[in-house]
């Protein structure tokens, strides 16, 4: 095929703000898990499809299958809200205070809940 780039799977993009590997990191509406860190505006790859553990509300309790959400704010898993970013499902149950969840990845661009 002529016209195809790249799988997509790992995109190299400049980073919007300083990012360490495995960092949660929103694009507009795109979501990555950063592969490797770098400053804001300087190339980085990230990771756009995958399951990977990350960081949560301690508050939010989910259970397999459930959709999770992403603060732009905060870069942290939280429940379905106004402005939040969905970016995957939960692939384990993960309880209140815990600080990460596991997250099959979309793959896609985000939606942004209403």
């Amino acid at each position: 095929m002529r016209n195809k780039i790249y799988n997509g799977d790992t995109l190299t993009l400049p980073a919007p703000y300083d990012v360490l590997s495995g960092d949660p990191v929103l694009i507009g509406n795109l979501f990555l898990v950063a592969s490797v860190g770098a400053k804001k505006g300087e190339p980085f790859s990230g990771e756009a499809e995958g399951a990977f553990n990350l960081p949560k509300d301690p508050a939010l309790v989910v259970a397999v299958g459930d959709l999770i959400y992403l603060d732009p704010a905060t870069r942290v898993c939280v429940a379905k809200a106004a402005g939040k970013h969905l970016i995957g499902a939960a692939i384990a149950p993960t309880g209140n205070g815990a600080g990460t969840v596991a997250v099959r990845l979309n793959a896609t661009t985000t939606m942004v809940a209403a």
